[in-house]
């Protein structure tokens, strides 16, 4: 199954970063600019590295390294769980080693994850979907906090300083770009404008409505029992 683009663009357009969806059952298919899925290139589908502290259920990627320009030490997400249609907000701790320069891209992966084969999705489309936008500053990266304690960077004054930082982020889980409660794999993969990686972050999670009977009206199959957060 692919994405149609109605859905694809929606994706490129809503400020929601780190929840987009399937339509009908979890998500297979190629997306707009597939990835091996090995995650040698370091691109979308890149495997789950090392947990990251605080209680999110985020991971850095496999493609992580301490060389990426903001280096992640904890993450807090609230409330959790997170519930389709509903907002949340994600506070980064970390480093930045150096500064980049404006602009950047992000890249945005979904696909079914470590649940790909209970899901009856044939291997070649085990890559997923992703979508690569331009910018990373209010895109991947909302408000910065430099030096901590401080008064808050707006958008407008992104990208950071070198140095620690305090990152808050606000999302939405758009129930029209998921249609099926189920498992689903997100990796958000920023980089500069030359290709170095700014930072890596991916997370497998049961995306549900809140209200159980919506859940029993979507299409229902091995994925329709899934538990917060994977």
């Amino acid at each position: 199954m692919h994405l149609p683009s109605v859905i694809t663009d929606a994706v490129a357009a809503l400020a929601a970063p780190l929840f987009p969806g399937a339509q009908q059952q979890p998500l297979s298919g190629s997306g707009s600019s597939s990835s091996s899925g090995d995650g040698s290139d370091g691109h979308p589908r890149s495997g789950i590295g090392a947990a990251i502290p605080g209680g999110s259920p985020f991971s850095l990627c496999a493609v992580s390294r301490p060389t990426d320009l903001l280096n992640i030490t904890y993450m807090e997400l609230f409330p959790q769980p997170v519930w389709l249609d509903d907002m949340f907000q994600v506070t980064t701790y970390g480093t930045v080693l150096e500064s980049w320069e404006a602009n950047g891209t992000t890249t945005l992966t979904l696909d079914c994850g470590s649940h790909c084969e209970e899901y009856g999705q044939p291997e070649e489309d085990w890559a997923g979907e992703n979508f690569t936008v331009p910018g990373v500053c209010g895109w991947a990266i909302g408000d910065i906090q430099q030096p901590v304690g401080g008064p808050r960077k707006r958008n407008e004054t992104c990208p950071p300083v070198a140095g620690p930082a305090v990152i808050t982020s606000l999302g939405w889980v758009p129930w029209i770009l998921i249609y099926a409660p189920a498992y689903y794999n997100f990796t958000i993969d920023a980089k500069t404008n030359d290709g170095r990686r700014i930072f890596c972050i991916t997370t497998e999670l049961c995306m549900r409505w809140e209200d159980p009977q919506k859940n029993e009206d979507q299409a229902t199959g091995p994925w329709a029992n899934c538990t917060w957060p994977r």
